[in-house]
């Protein structure tokens, strides 16, 4: 686990993927530096992952 929070992943992603994760550390650390409340990170992640119309 200490790897993934180091950005240290290893493997073939594929881009879309590795676009996501990005949008994804950048929402984790807004979280963890008191920019995001656990509810905006939610939200935010929801509207990343949720449905495309």
């Amino acid at each position: 686990m200490k790897m993934v929070s180091e950005g240290k992943l290893s493997g073939r992603q594929r881009r879309k993927n590795t676009s996501l994760q990005g949008k994804i550390f950048k929402l984790w650390e807004a979280y963890e530096s008191g920019e995001l409340s656990v509810n905006g990170l939610l939200r935010k992640c929801s509207g990343i992952y949720g449905p495309n119309a």
